[in-house]
């Protein structure tokens, strides 16, 4: 049962999640001076008692003084779902959000995940409008967003049963979590749900790190049979991190560049793709394929550097024969990102999450892996026939 109240009588500006035996409830302070409360109803509760005052101010009474004062502008019932599509894309018929996938309330992640699909799906419907990509590359949006939402899901439900535990089960799972009080990184793994499952594209507009093929991407960098002869290489060996950052999100420190100062580097690399190397011109390890297919797609690309040698760097590849953005490290972690992966290069897709990673040496092989995985098409933009989503609505 939600009744959400105007004027908030509690004004703090805490989330309350109460395991309370007897009912689980939650008590939000939400925008515009408005406060929810949420209770479980139970078995035997029908959800006519959501029109029954008496039993509303009940339920109150535990969390305001004098519940009968209220001003309550909205109260209904609503059932917790646990539930996701088999597919979120038929033809020209994309799902995302609640109707691609639903759960419960506990970890607010419904509003996240449907985030995250407009995200994935933004671009890719984008390039594929632009002529830029097949429509193959639309296929790849529920490869890489259906595993994450149905693992989020997975974890939802987790925290509604821990929520909902009887009087034995709440004892054991207090004295369980008084204890882990006691530790303090043990109380933020959990109080900043540093335990939910990040998204990791391990299929879709991918290349795996040790073998450079396009389509898939393991999280180790351990040989394969595929990949022996590329796996022996010493920095796959001898990295000081044995996981490939492919599929994962590219961090964001705040940078310099010529033209900004102190500035997020999403703000550098901007909203399509880019090829990134640490230290290095990118262009000195593209053959003439990779350049036309940069020029092709808009490729940005960015030199990481120390701070200390950006100005060195931006005279230094002022020639190079396609444009270099030149980023000053001013707080090292981009320094430190590179230290931990066995990769000088990186390419980041639309919505910055890694695409592939590799030597420099590697770059063109790398990007050729990657124009297959995306779809991407060859050739100016003008020889490009209209597609058949083009003037399709959403």
């Amino acid at each position: 049962m939600v009744v959400d109240v105007a004027d908030d009588p509690i004004g703090t500006p805490s989330v309350y999640l109460g395991a309370d035996p007897r009912r689980p409830y939650v008590s939000i302070g939400l925008p515009q001076g408005i406060r929810r409360w949420e209770f479980m109803l139970h078995d035997d509760e029908p959800t006519a008692l959501c029109d029954d005052p008496a039993f509303m101010r009940a339920l109150l009474a535990r969390h305001v003084p004098d519940p009968a004062a209220l001003h309550v502008i909205n109260q209904r019932t609503f059932t917790h779902h646990g539930r996701v599509a088999s597919e979120f894309r038929k033809g020209r018929v994309f799902l995302a959000g609640d109707a691609a996938h639903l759960m419960p309330v506990w970890l607010g992640q419904g509003w996240n995940s449907g985030i995250r699909d407009a995200t994935n799906l933004a671009w890719k419907l984008s390039a594929v409008l632009a002529g830029e990509a097949t429509d193959a590359l639309l296929d790849t949006y529920t490869v890489e967003r259906r595993k994450h939402a149905s693992d989020m899901i997975d974890v939802n439900m987790a925290a509604g049963t821990v929520m909902k535990m009887g009087r034995l089960g709440g004892a054991v799972r207090d004295v369980a979590a008084s204890a882990l009080n006691l530790v303090p990184k043990w109380k933020s793994y959990f109080t900043e749900l540093r335990f939910k499952p990040m998204p990791r594209y391990a299929a879709g507009v991918v290349v795996d790190q040790t073998t450079l093929v396009p389509g898939r991407a393991r999280p180790g960098l351990k040989a394969t049979r595929r990949s022996k002869g590329v796996a022996a290489l010493a920095p796959f060996t001898d990295s000081a991190g044995a996981v490939s950052p492919v599929g994962l999100q590219f961090i964001q420190p705040r940078v310099n560049t010529a033209d900004a100062t102190n500035v997020l580097l999403d703000e550098v690399t901007g909203d399509w793709w880019t090829l990134a190397t640490w230290g290095t011109d990118p262009t000195a390890y593209l053959d003439e394929v990779a350049l036309a297919l940069v020029g092709r797609h808009r490729v940005r690309l960015v030199s990481f550097m120390p701070e200390t040698q950006r100005d060195w760097a931006e005279r230094q590849y002022a020639s190079a024969p396609v444009p270099v953005t030149v980023v000053g490290d001013t707080t090292g972690a981009l320094k430190d990102w590179f230290d931990l992966r066995a990769c000088g290069l990186v390419l980041l897709r639309p919505d910055h999450f890694v695409a592939a990673a590799c030597l420099t040496r590697q770059a063109s092989r790398a990007l050729a892996a990657l124009r297959e995985a995306a779809s991407l098409t060859t050739g100016p933009a003008a020889e490009q026939a209209p597609h058949p989503l083009e003037g399709a609505s959403a």
